[in-house]
């Protein structure tokens, strides 16, 4: 299954979220199959979660069988296997919007499935340190100072 995720789901918790409101999902059906036969009680649908919905659409799936959400559930597990996760720290964490540009921006340009986290430090003055794997890319205000100690004043004197 080529799965497509949606700007809202971009962490590893998201994603684990996400697994367990569809098995979640799959399991109330599954109950309410089983009472809707054994009694009078008329079936209902369960209310779709925000996670599951989310994704649904995305991937332009209904989810009105079992079989396609346990799918859903097997691929996303996979996927929680092998996503890129890219750790972003920042001097303040970004609002709503700036998290959706900068996880689609990452999706388009790097790994359509790559899963984020923001990390908040004042201590870096501004810019961003990014983390994937063991390789760390430091382009954080704090450390352009100190790899450029010789143009402090030059730089101070412009703001």
């Amino acid at each position: 299954m080529n799965l497509a995720l949606p700007a809202d789901i971009y962490t590893p918790d998201q994603l684990s979220m996400c697994i367990q409101e569809l098995r979640g999902l799959i399991s109330a059906r599954r109950d309410l199959a089983a009472k809707s036969r054994v009694g009078n009680t008329p079936e209902t649908t369960p209310a779709v979660p925000p996670f599951t919905a989310s994704l649904l659409q995305a991937n332009r799936l209904s989810g009105s069988t079992a079989k396609e959400l346990e799918e859903l559930v097997k691929a996303l597990e996979s996927l929680r296997l092998k996503a890129p996760v890219v750790h972003l720290t920042l001097a303040a964490l970004p609002g709503p919007k700036l998290s959706v540009k900068l996880v689609e921006w990452f999706r388009r340009e790097i790994h359509p499935s790559t899963l984020l986290l923001f990390v908040m430090d004042h201590t870096i003055g501004g810019g961003v340190v990014i983390r994937v794997g063991s390789r760390v890319y430091d382009f954080s205000f704090s450390s352009q100072l100190v790899r450029h100690k010789n143009r402090i004043a030059e730089i101070s004197a412009r703001v």
